[in-house]
């Protein structure tokens, strides 16, 4: 007992109340007050898949009970022909995240459709039906796919008909950032889409038939032409919540939203829903691969819950820049103003803390918030954590890497993905009844992978 004693004891954060949880060894602590609120599970690597490319990041989950997916890109797809340098890989769990076995790459390579995709996003219905969307860049197309994996054949992706196609020969120049959201039968899908004619446009596709059709693509933005990106879409039974970033310049200052109360027959007029106070800057060492990095996406995240009243809580998260760095909002949505309120703000000291991203899940317990964050924007050190929030206040808060990572040493694929960010541009959080899982990119051995911690609460 004497060296596991003295590995706690280096352990122990002299400036704030500490939890220990022993998996394999791993001391991972609680930061913040002591309550038990959080239990960490296993800190796993999901992309262990030898085959794939130097640069693997901008993770996505999904969880139902002991089943964990996660995806990613990986400049595999760069070795095998992707004009964007990245394939999608992906990898499934089925002990709750203590272990992850590789699956594949998606798309599948046929004919002269290559290994192309990125901008993976999942999500699993009710009865444990996994959705993965891609977004797949062919020579002279832009395809945004679905595949579902169903309950009943938990190790395969089965491609479902494609929501959209763009045929660059008509025009159609791109279609980018898609979020997925999935209730019942119905299927949402919201994404930028950029036209000649026109300006960014904030567009959704519905699927009342779990994919097997899809209604014409729905405008929500305004008609006006301006920059619009980091889209999310939630739906509880006939409502559906969209949120995006809009502005005059593509660092993004203005949270835009639209909500549908009869299962996307009619929307409501975009409105705006926070104006920024300072835009979200980039943090030091955030770049290209290839080239200095200018701009950072702040992507909005939405989670809904069926209220006590029976009715539809809404959640919304994005990040805020500060005078010497960033804070992660957290905002609700009041039905009877019909506006968003804020709620809780993740900040940091005043030496100017950083947050970077933020993906925003629900459990039982409440809503729970996955950033990165470092303790001084001077620093290019960075940690990993999540904030569970009850009755509209940060009521735990915990580190989930066990070993940090310096985002100015940390390489990329300048050779087959020469223009993806090395850390990409979303992390991700998914929950399950009062089960977390985190995914983030993981840059503790000088190279990007993919890293997943399951988080149960009490």
């Amino acid at each position: 007992m004497t060296n596991l004693s003295a590995y706690m004891r280096r352990c122990i954060n002299v400036t704030a109340l500490v939890f220990f949880a022993l998996h394999g060894g791993v001391c991972a602590r609680f930061a913040g007050t002591y309550s038990q609120k959080l239990i960490l599970g296993q800190e796993t690597l999901v992309s262990s898949n030898p085959d794939g490319g130097d640069l693997r990041c901008e993770p996505s989950a999904a969880i139902f009970k002991d089943t964990v997916v996660v995806a990613w890109n990986d400049s595999y797809g760069g070795l095998h022909g992707s004009p964007t340098g990245t394939a999608v890989g992906w990898a499934i769990s089925k002990d709750h995240g203590k272990s992850f076995r590789f699956g594949g790459y998606l798309p599948v390579t046929e004919n002269h459709f290559v290994a192309s995709g990125a901008d993976s996003r999942l999500a699993v219905d009710a009865e444990g039906n996994f959705f993965l969307e891609i977004l797949s860049w062919q020579a002279k197309s832009r395809h945004l796919q679905l595949y579902l994996m169903p309950k009943s054949a938990q190790s395969e992706w089965r491609k479902l008909s494609e929501p959209s196609v763009y045929e660059s020969s008509k025009g159609e120049e791109y279609l980018d950032k898609p979020a997925i959201s999935v209730s019942g039968k119905r299927i949402g899908i919201v994404y930028t889409e950029k036209r000649q004619t026109s300006g960014a446009t904030i567009s959704l596709l519905l699927s009342n038939d779990r994919g097997k059709t899809w209604k014409t693509p729905i405008r929500l933005s305004a008609a006006s032409n301006r920059v619009r990106l980091g889209s999310a879409v939630t739906i509880n039974g006939n409502e559906i919540m969209s949120a995006w970033t809009e502005s005059d310049s593509s660092n993004a200052t203005e949270i835009w939203f639209a909500r549908s109360k009869d299962g996307g027959k009619s929307f409501s007029v975009a409105a705006q829903a926070y104006q920024l106070k300072r835009p979200f800057s980039p943090p030091k060492a955030y770049r290209m691969a290839y080239g200095q990095m200018s701009d950072i996406s702040n992507d909005t995240s939405l989670a809904s819950v069926t209220n006590s009243a029976g009715g539809t809580a809404y959640y919304l998260s994005f990040v805020e820049g500060t005078e010497k760095g960033s804070d992660v909002l957290l905002m609700s949505y009041d039905m009877k103003t019909q506006k968003w309120l804020e709620l809780m703000r993740v900040t940091g000291n005043d030496t100017g803390a950083v947050k970077i991203f933020s993906s925003l899940a629900i459990v039982r317990k409440g809503p729970a918030l996955l950033y990165y964050s470092r303790n001084d924007a001077r620093v290019t050190t960075t940690d990993v954590y999540l904030s569970l929030v009850s009755k509209g206040r940060q009521s735990e808060t915990l580190k989930l890497n066990t070993a940090s990572s310096d985002w100015a040493a940390t390489k990329g694929d300048m050779k087959y993905a020469p223009i993806q960010r090395i850390y990409g541009d979303y992390i991700t959080l998914a929950g399950d009844g009062n089960s977390l899982v985190g995914a983030w990119t993981d840059g503790r051995e000088g190279v990007p992978r993919i890293y997943a911690r399951v988080i149960g609460t009490k």
